[in-house]
């Protein structure tokens, strides 16, 4: 961490994990005057919702060549798979029959070909996962089911 640095933090207590996203202060003399004088030179800390880290999942997940894997999906789903979000979507499917991405019970990825206008696919699923959670908060049982763990 140092001067400009983005990150991710989790902290754990009282039977929950808040995650934040934090910014560090840009500036390589003000940053080491802060840390000097707070410990730290954190800029902005922002506590992320369930939704904003399966959104964070989905954009970053499908940046590398692995792929987003269902292990690491549940992990912050709360138990909702891959497979219940992005399985029966007309979307992911058109995009798997053009050969921008692949599918499986296991894995969601970009082909070579998806890596490529990745930035075109990339808002189709986010609007895929936010439908998925607004079905869930409106009590549909098909929703993730929500852990303390991201809120």
């Amino acid at each position: 961490v140092g001067p400009g640095a983005h990150g991710r933090f989790a902290s754990r207590g009282a039977g929950q994990t808040l995650r934040e996203a934090r910014i560090q202060i840009l500036e390589p003399q003000h940053w080491m005057r802060e840390v000097d004088r707070l410990g730290h030179a954190t800029a902005k800390r922002t506590v992320q919702s369930q939704l904003d880290i399966l959104e964070e999942l989905v954009m970053m997940g499908l940046r590398i060549t692995e792929g987003l894997t269902n292990e690491r999906w549940q992990q912050f789903s709360g138990g909702a798979s891959l497979d219940d979000v992005f399985g029966t979507s007309q979307v992911v499917q058109g995009f798997v029959d053009a050969g921008l991405l692949e599918f499986s019970h296991s894995v969601l990825k970009a082909t070579r070909s998806g890596m490529a206008v990745l930035d075109s696919i990339i808002p189709d699923l986010l609007l895929v996962t936010q439908d998925f959670y607004q079905r869930y908060t409106q009590g549909d049982p098909t929703g993730p089911q929500v852990s303390h763990r991201a809120e």
